[in-house]
């Protein structure tokens, strides 16, 4: 193990994180657009790399997921997962716990990615 202080003494192995990179030419403007300056910066970098030559960005934005839609999504979650379990613990013998449980797991990979969509999904409109 090294120490702290012999880590600052070499040359190239501490030093300032790693930089933006640069914004390309004639998207500069699409920055300061209250639109694109209210998504998350990943997001951001997707718009700018699908941005072809000479297309302009009219308008980009995250889908929004509203209230009612999530209380009805974890409603439904909840029915699909409360429902079966019991079923399977009390009906099946010896394995209907294990059953169960891999209904709840799997549930999960059905409903999660579905309500965090906003945070990974973008829109643009483009020319």
């Amino acid at each position: 193990q090294t120490d702290p202080e012999s880590m600052r003494q070499r040359p190239g192995v501490r030093g300032p994180g790693p930089a933006y990179a640069p914004v390309p030419p004639g998207l500069d403007d699409l920055v300061d657009d209250p639109y694109m300056s209210k998504l998350p910066d990943i997001l951001q970098a997707q718009v700018l790399v699908q941005l072809k030559a000479g297309e302009t960005l009219l308008w980009a934005d995250c889908p929004i997921v509203r209230a009612r839609t999530l209380v009805a999504l974890f409603a439904t979650w909840i029915t699909l997962l409360v429902f079966p379990v019991i079923v399977l613990v009390e009906l099946v013998e010896d394995t209907g716990g294990w059953w169960a449980l891999a209904w709840a797991v799997v549930s999960v990979f059905i409903f999660v990615p579905r309500i965090s969509r906003s945070s990974r999904v973008v829109y643009a409109l483009t020319s």
